[in-house]
């Protein structure tokens, strides 16, 4: 089973979970992710009719989009943990960065090759892989079988369609909530912060729907094993 209709509640429900167990930490890591991208706007604006052009301020953008980004898989992954066990940050971080840094590298490694034969191949097996920080936070076969590619590859192998379909949307909304502001010429800050307050809402809904997705393959998956 990919996705029940059930799930999509499930997922508002723990999204809900999550901001109410770590409100301050979202919400700083929400500021200063406005805070960044605001400033490299403006620097954007300014460098626009130099020389050099707006090309080093769009960089900074990316870069504080993906740090946020692995910010909320990281703080995502610390709460989807403290729900089977209650432990540290010094523990997580213990556990789980050697091997998700490990995990990552390899799979940046394989979606780039890929990436070579066209951009939708890459887009593919970014897909294929994107369980891999579920599987090193909450798969218990993770201890005894340290490969999570090969078991991303496993759970994914008979979905992949459906996954990459899923994978889109969430890119199509994202990018909506990312641009619209802009299409519709917004400067008012109160109205900008909503925008971008909702779309980070949304991406950690996604998250979580995308968590959904992992257990539900991994106990299908599981399931037919034994």
């Amino acid at each position: 089973m990919f996705l029940r209709r059930s799930d999509f509640s499930r997922a508002a429900t723990l999204t809900v979970e999550f901001t109410r167990e770590l409100p301050l930490t979202l919400g700083v890591l929400f500021l200063l992710s406005f805070a960044g991208i605001r400033y490299f706007e403006g620097v954007a604006v300014e460098l626009a009719t130099s020389e050099q052009g707006p090309w080093m301020a769009q960089m900074g953008q990316a870069v504080v989009s993906m740090t946020e980004g692995f910010a909320v898989l990281l703080i995502g992954g610390y709460f989807l943990m403290c729900r089977h066990e209650k432990i540290t940050w010094r523990e997580f971080f213990r556990r789980t960065i050697a091997p998700l840094t490990a995990e990552s590298l390899r799979a940046l490694t394989l979606i780039l090759l890929w990436s070579l034969a066209l951009l939708i191949p890459g887009f593919i097996m970014y897909c294929r892989l994107s369980l891999i920080p579920f599987i090193v936070f909450c798969d218990p076969t993770y201890s005894t079988r340290p490969d999570a590619i090969a078991r991303s590859m496993e759970l994914t192998k008979r979905c992949w369609p459906r996954l990459f379909l899923f994978m889109l949307a969430l890119a199509v909304v994202s990018a909506v909530f990312e641009l619209a502001p802009h299409m519709l010429m917004i400067d008012d800050l109160i109205t900008r912060i909503m925008f971008d307050f909702s779309g980070f809402l949304f991406s950690l809904f996604g998250f979580m729907l995308l968590y959904i997705i992992f257990e539900n393959l991994r106990d299908s998956h599981d399931a037919k094993e034994s």
